[in-house]
């Protein structure tokens, strides 16, 4: 079967003192995106100082490695960067990306590809569930009130599937070295600017865990520190450079279009 869909995984070293990414979850995860019901193009977008060892595990399994500078993550750009950079250079009509830790059903990509082509629409959204501790709870259906997220982001983001020429044509590349800070709900807002989500069937998982960023890359700490040293950009110009984007004209574009469209 020809693939159509390619998905982009963001990897850089995490927390040294807990060996993030942890190789054995990141092996786990790149498998299940293998035993998707439909062939997926795996492409991993890594940083120049990745782990040697690491990568050598991974090589066998993508379809594509593409390389970028060291810590990306606390660098212009950060994994949006990454991540935009391989949907540029994707050759495939469908794109979409997550977290090395995240995973989902592995009917997840066959439905939404079915349901994109289905209803001619430019993003689909599946099951949000999100996996802790606890075990797994479904956040949303995938039918939630869009408009009410704008200005920040629905959970979860890597949820979506999305036409790749559509959104690449959206308008949001002028901003991809700015948007580090939050680029989430810029991703979330251009998606809404290309129309209203189709909803399929099929789960994404969030997996929230100790080795997270959100709950290990603290700026305060000294591997941060050395990372922010690494690519000479601090917090303040990260969020120096979000301040330039006109976020909340991009925001109301996107609400206005949908009522003219009476898509809400």
């Amino acid at each position: 079967m020809q693939k159509e869909i390619e998905l982009v995984i963001p990897l850089g070293n995490g927390d040294p003192d807990r060996k993030v990414p942890d190789i054995s979850l990141l092996l786990k995860r790149i498998e299940m995106v293998k035993q998707q019901t439909i062939p997926i193009a795996l492409t991993l977008a890594i940083n120049s100082n990745f782990d040697k060892e690491k990568l050598f595990l991974i090589n066998a399994y993508a379809d594509k490695i593409v390389t970028f500078g060291v810590d990306s993550y606390y660098a212009a750009g950060g994994i949006w960067n990454k991540i935009y950079t391989c949907w540029e250079q994707s050759q495939y009509p469908f794109v979409s990306w997550n977290g090395y830790d995240d995973y989902s059903s592995k009917d997840r990509f066959e439905m939404q590809l079915e349901t994109i082509k289905r209803t001619n629409s430019n993003s689909c959204v599946c099951e949000n569930w999100r996996h802790d501790e606890k075990g797994s709870r479904r956040i949303n259906d995938g039918n939630v009130d869009y408009l009410g997220f704008l200005g920040n982001h629905m959970p979860f983001i890597p949820s979506f599937l999305l036409r790749k020429d559509a959104f690449l044509n959206s308008g949001i590349s002028q901003y991809k070295m700015k948007c580090s800070y939050y680029f989430e709900a810029l991703e979330y807002a251009y998606i809404l600017k290309t129309g209203k989500p189709s909803v399929s069937k099929g789960a994404f998982f969030y997996y929230d865990h100790p080795g997270t960023l959100s709950h290990t890359g603290q700026e305060y700490q000294n591997w941060v520190k050395q990372c922010r040293a690494r690519t000479n950009y601090s917090e303040e110009d990260c969020r120096r450079d979000w301040a330039t984007i006109p976020f909340a004209g991009i925001c109301l574009e996107a609400q206005n279009l949908w009522r003219q469209k009476g898509l809400c």
